[in-house]
């Protein structure tokens, strides 16, 4: 990894746990027995690089850079919640990995372009189904829509702001977003439940 410019590089340096956190609930995603696992906090750089070269405008950032020992670079971004609550997540996302890929070519890799970027740099997106939301969402789904309207039209199909129907919404919608990012700004997008991030990337 070149050095990280104009800042300096180990200015950013948390680990795994800490970049989990959630700013608005302040509860983290990963077990706290992860908090050994180096990585940068993306938020930070962007925070720092928005205020000296864009005038305060802030960039929307994915959470964490991680580099394992097997040099794979991971982009990472934490949600802590159900993946059917990833709907009202999902533009804010694409800005996410837009604005991070940008941040990267500035400050991390200035000596790289961006087709030798989205050759190295994997999008690891992590969710926490042990919510359990899902089940509950999907059986106000099906309440709303046994409910018959008095007047217009009876055959109703509801949805909750901000939640997916189904697995298969979720599915279509993360299909979308991979079109048009993987292999363009990124060797490949993936979306994670909190088990198996921990047990297939915090082990290596």
């Amino acid at each position: 990894m070149e050095k990280l410019f104009p800042f300096d590089k180990e200015d950013y340096r948390s680990n795994l746990y800490d970049t989990s956190k959630s700013g608005k609930e302040e509860t983290y995603l990963l077990d706290r027995k992860y908090d050994h696992i180096s990585a940068y906090n993306l938020d930070e750089v962007a925070k720092d690089y928005s205020k000296d070269y864009r005038k305060g405008q802030t960039l929307s950032s994915c959470d964490a850079f991680y580099e394992n020992k097997y040099h794979d670079c991971f982009v990472i971004e934490f949600k802590n919640t159900n993946h059917l609550a990833f709907r009202q997540f999902m533009d804010g996302l694409y800005r996410k990995l837009a604005d991070s890929h940008m941040l990267l070519l500035e400050a991390f890799y200035r000596n790289k372009n961006a087709e030798a970027l989205k050759k190295i740099i994997k999008v690891l997106i992590v969710y926490n189904d042990r919510l359990n939301a899902g089940s509950g969402i999907q059986s106000i789904h099906c309440d709303l829509n046994r409910m018959k309207p008095k007047k217009g039209n009876k055959n109703r199909h509801n949805t909750v702001q901000g939640y997916y129907e189904n697995d298969e919404q979720f599915d279509r919608e993360c299909e979308n977003l991979k079109k048009k990012f993987q292999d363009i700004f990124y060797e490949s997008i993936e979306f994670v439940e909190k088990k198996e991030f921990q047990d297939r990337i915090c082990q290596n």
